[in-house]
């Protein structure tokens, strides 16, 4: 019997975290709730929906007579007291049918190149450009660079 899992992060930014998934290709979803065993429900400001990937084929191979359940899988975010936002879902049944540990790994890497470029921007170095080179993995063939927006003149 799995249960949802409740585990506390440090990305506080919800609208960078919402950037950061759709950069690595993931339908983002506001708002709703991640469901669990038996009904289980948690409220979520942001939620993926992911498949499962083989465990369906190999569940029809195995019970041919019975149409196969839903493997897909839900994973949100949700915002705690301390203003983090908390990593929700049934971390069991997803790591079993997707690539987690991987997925999680972009995330935290694509937030903090995100929130540097963030920071820099609010310390003036607006339209600075960043590239990362060597072994950094970015989730696609793509090199892993980022722009700065350009300075807004004010009148």
């Amino acid at each position: 019997m799995s249960h949802l899992s409740i585990l506390p992060t440090l990305l506080r930014d919800v609208d960078l975290l919402a950037d950061v998934l759709s950069d690595l290709g993931q339908q983002v979803h506001r708002g709703g709730a991640v469901e669990g065993f038996a009904g289980e429900r948690v409220p979520v400001l942001l939620r993926l929906d992911l498949a499962g990937g083989p465990q369906r084929a190999n569940q029809a191979k195995l019970n041919a007579r019975k149409p196969p359940q839903s493997t897909s899988f839900s994973l949100g975010w949700a915002r705690q007291l301390d203003g983090c936002l908390a990593l929700v879902g049934d971390l069991g049944r997803i790591a079993a049918a997707s690539p987690l540990q991987e997925l999680l790994s972009q995330i935290s890497h694509r937030y903090a190149l995100r929130q540097a470029l963030q920071a820099a921007a609010s310390s003036g170095f607006a339209g600075a450009k960043l590239t990362l080179e060597g072994p950094v993995r970015t989730g696609s063939s793509e090199p892993l660079a980022a722009s700065l927006p350009k300075p807004q003149l004010r009148s």
